[in-house]
């Protein structure tokens, strides 16, 4: 547990204790003493640190983070309880889950559209995290859960209080993000939505052929034909689990208008070469926005004009190779191919802008293939693209 917290880093909690200060304390003699309390049941969780985060729309997104020890604890609490609760969820549920991947929900969804599930239920849950029901999920985990120092420190987790801009607030309902917990714990309740639709769609008097594919509290499911009665179902579900859709961000359309879910926009269109409607699944308008945007800081030619090449460089590889990673089994060879070239003339401005600097000369010749073995620029559009038609 500690090896994974040491690797992840992250900023100290509330109590000012950071990773840096354990390894400096003694990590052996830390994890004794920490291993001592719980035997002797003197530990207690600390209070957990609010910050926000800007999101993509210019709002921000709370993280509850929790001291370095209450991180300890808490992964080798999930590491027990994970396997547990894998062994319950369903295989239409990808997010935060061992060995799967918002690949394969997008490779998931491709399939079904294919196989003519085109009519798409797009559902939005209001603040999810925020309004878990502690009760419920309390009563939830002590199905599968027997061990009583467990269950206190689980509901102790919840309870925490949580300091906000110097306010300290004691918290009703919800899970912090940001917690370690709090992915596997959320996963568990909708675990229940999964559950409730998996049987109502194997029952022999159901009438809606409609497919889930769940990423945390991301849902998507799609039918053959548009009926409004899925979606009185996935709400009647929904609120008997507490939970609050979004009616305003919650939608039903055909595939052919496009859609957006986990950074993937989908579109059903039609293919010359195949003679039929397809799937094209590409990167959204605000991935691909984003992507541009963090190329064009790093290669501002006079922002990091007195820094390294080498250092550009080294901060453009793990932005080209992640993207193109994320999106690599995608119809994305064309993007790849435009962000390719935007990188190589970015790159290529900035390093001419230093030859005035420097001296005339230095960086006259700049052909991509210098770029790529002189400088090692990451090159993302030679690779091959991996289709999925049937």
């Amino acid at each position: 547990a500690w090896k994974r917290v040491k690797a992840n880093g992250g900023v100290p909690g509330n109590d000012g204790e950071s990773i840096e200060d354990i390894i400096e304390y003694g990590e052996v003699r830390y994890l004794k003493e920490l291993q001592q309390e719980l035997k002797e049941g003197r530990y207690r969780t600390k209070s957990i640190r609010r910050m926000y985060i800007p999101k993509p729309d210019g709002k921000k997104r709370p993280l509850g983070i929790p001291c370095v020890r209450d991180r300890v604890v808490q992964t080798a609490v999930k590491i027990v309880l994970e396997p547990i609760f894998e062994s319950k969820f369903l295989d239409c549920s990808f997010g935060f889950r061992p060995k799967r991947s918002a690949r394969q929900a997008s490779q998931r969804i491709r399939k079904y559209l294919n196989f003519g599930h085109t009519w798409v239920l797009d559902v939005d849950l209001s603040s999810y995290f925020d309004t878990l029901p502690h009760d419920r999920l309390l009563k939830l985990i002590g199905q599968y859960v027997v061990d009583r120092n467990i269950l206190k420190m689980l509901q102790a987790w919840l309870k925490a209080k949580v300091v906000d801009r110097g306010e300290v607030l004691n918290p009703e309902e919800g899970s912090p993000q940001g917690g370690v917990i709090s992915p596997l714990l959320a996963n568990l309740y909708l675990h229940q939505f999964d559950e409730e639709w998996h049987k109502r769609h194997n029952h022999r008097r159901w009438r809606y052929d409609a497919v889930l594919t769940r990423y945390a509290d991301d849902l998507i499911l799609l039918a053959p034909s548009e009926d409004e009665g899925i979606w009185r179902e996935v709400v009647n579900i929904l609120e008997g689990l507490g939970l609050v859709v979004n009616q305003q961000k919650t939608g039903f359309y055909h595939a052919r208008e496009g859609f957006d879910y986990l950074g993937y926009h989908f579109v059903r269109s039609y293919s010359r070469r195949h003679q039929k409607d397809v799937t094209y699944v590409i990167p959204t308008k605000k991935s691909r926005k984003r992507v541009w945007d963090k190329i064009r800081w790093y290669t501002d030619k006079r922002r990091y004009q007195n820094l390294p090449v080498e250092w550009i460089v080294e901060k453009l590889n793990p932005i080209l190779l992640g993207w193109t990673n994320y999106y690599a089994h995608t119809n994305s060879h064309r993007i790849f191919r435009k962000l390719q070239a935007y990188t190589n003339s970015r790159l290529r401005k900035a390093l001419r802008y230093r030859r005035k600097k420097e001296g005339a000369g230095r960086y006259r010749d700049l052909p991509n293939h210098i770029l790529y073995k002189r400088y090692e620029l990451a090159c993302i559009g030679m690779g091959r693209i991996e289709y999925c038609w049937s």
